[in-house]
């Protein structure tokens, strides 16, 4: 443990080190960090251990592999168990296999480009679906991917530790950017930078789906996926930056910031949809939890606006008595309470309805 104490602190310092060197030759110190985070990570130095930097239960991902039906792995015997993937289901597949490979000649019901299909037929019908979405060709190709789809979803649930920190980091900055948010600039630069954030939103969607499948794939999920990945502006970057430059209360720098701030909200959407399109069309996930998310961000901003200031500076903060001689003010722990307070309602709220980031 104790090694493990000594390479922690050692990758730390390194970051923080690659910090202080950008910042003495007056270069932003993003690109370095990250460097020295992949240079030094378990695939590259090795300083990090993989234990530390991957799901525990990603490194039973071998036992995914089917190498006997009769001999299935633990991971293969509960999916087996709970009925995700039924072999019933794949009895006849040499004999659809026949069928498809005639579909792409130009007879059957198989699809052009050779996938196959799942078919539908009056004597029974042979689906291969996994909850969640997904076509299989076999019972084993059904077994494993449901197997990696189970342990991604498990990983979701229990990160790893740096992973979990990350998420954590992630969520506060974004949370961050909110609060350098200037409404009364907004109100001069926000036609203009909801033009850009949309617009940013939807040419990196178009241009990914497009590219992709200029290379062959699918349009869904494939192009869809790479587009949507594209459409995100790093609203923390984009306000590290700014910070760092010293113009993040100018015009221009509150019309970059408000611009990423609304393309990062427009980006959780599709990532939502997204998500929700994987299996059978669902109207909730699909269409009204994201319809609700909007409005209660919009509730949120009116409240941020009107509410919230007068409440505070007009009720809450007159009745906190002022304590002299202490080192930080009743008034600011307050303030503290209450903006932590509403991070976590907020992201709660919106935690049921697709992600927690757009409470943040």
């Amino acid at each position: 443990s104790f090694v493990a104490m000594l390479a922690i602190t050692g990758f730390l310092s390194a970051t923080w080190t690659a910090s202080r060197l950008s910042r003495a030759v007056g270069v932003s110190d993003i690109v370095l960090v990250i460097a020295t985070g992949v240079l030094l990570g378990p695939d590259i130095g090795g300083l990090i251990s993989t234990e530390y930097s991957q799901c525990s239960h990603a490194r039973h991902a071998v036992e995914c592999e089917v190498k006997d039906l009769s001999a299935l792995s633990k991971h293969l015997a509960e999916i087996e168990h709970l009925g995700l993937c039924n072999p019933a289901d794949y009895e006849h597949e040499h004999d659809e296999h026949a069928t498809t490979t005639n579909a792409t000649h130009g007879t059957g019901n198989g699809t052009s480009d050779g996938r196959s299909c799942t078919c539908e037929e009056s004597g029974g019908s042979h689906h291969r679906r996994l909850a969640g979405g997904g076509t299989f060709h076999s019972y084993q190709e059904c077994l494993e991917k449901t197997c990696h789809a189970e342990i991604s979803h498990e990983c979701q649930l229990t990160p790893d530790v740096f992973t979990l920190i990350g998420h954590a980091g992630v969520a506060l900055m974004i949370f961050e950017s909110g609060m350098h948010f200037d409404f009364e600039k907004a109100k001069k630069v926000g036609f203009r930078a909801c033009c850009v954030a949309v617009l940013g939103t939807i040419l990196p969607l178009v241009a990914g789906t497009l590219l992709t499948m200029a290379y062959q794939k699918p349009f869904f999920p494939m192009g869809v996926a790479a587009g949507t990945a594209l459409a995100p502006t790093s609203v923390g970057i984009a306000l590290r930056l700014l910070g760092e430059a010293g113009v993040l209360k100018e015009d221009f720098g509150q019309a970059i910031i408000t611009a990423a701030f609304v393309d990062d909200i427009l980006s959780l959407v599709l990532f939502n949809v997204l998500f929700s399109l994987g299996g059978e069309f669902d109207v909730v996930q699909v269409v009204v939890n994201p319809c609700v998310g909007v409005v209660i961000m919009l509730l949120a901003m009116y409240a941020a606006m009107k509410f919230w200031p007068r409440f505070i500076n007009g009720y809450l903060l007159p009745k906190i008595p002022e304590i002299e001689g202490v080192k930080v003010a009743r008034r600011d722990e307050v303030l503290f309470l209450l903006m932590f307070l509403l991070l976590l309602a907020y992201a709660s709220i919106t935690h049921f309805l697709g992600t927690h980031l757009w409470g943040c």
